[in-house]
């Protein structure tokens, strides 16, 4: 059975979709696409203009839409999609599934460290 801290955990997995989250919490305005390349290139190899076509391509096909369906974010591309406006959508369900998840995480650390598991 997936629970909601199944969800918001597979939902982190990935740096870009913690980064973008990360991203938009600290602006109180949405962000395009472009804006949101610009956060995550850095951590991507290769020729600039080549990563940064291959970060939109992920943004825009895969991670947005896996935080879009799980309400995490509201995405707005008006037909163009280095135009796409994103914002954060925090209903409080998510808060608390998010809180649960790194709680969760927390303490499996601990326990990691501690040498119980």
């Amino acid at each position: 059975m997936t629970t909601h801290i199944d969800d918001a955990f597979d939902l982190l997995t990935h740096r870009y979709r913690r980064r973008i989250l990360r991203l938009l919490a600290a602006r109180e305005t949405p962000l395009t696409l472009s804006e949101l390349v610009d956060g995550l290139v850095t951590d991507t190899p290769g020729p600039p203009r080549r990563a940064r076509d291959a970060v939109a391509l992920d943004l825009y096909h895969s991670h947005l839409p896996k935080l879009v369906a799980a309400g995490w974010v509201d995405c707005d591309c008006g037909g163009r999609i280095l135009d796409c406006r994103v914002s954060l959508a925090r209903p409080p369900e998510v808060d608390a599934a998010v809180l649960a998840a790194m709680d969760e995480l927390e303490a499996i650390c601990a326990a990691v460290r501690a040498g119980s598991i």
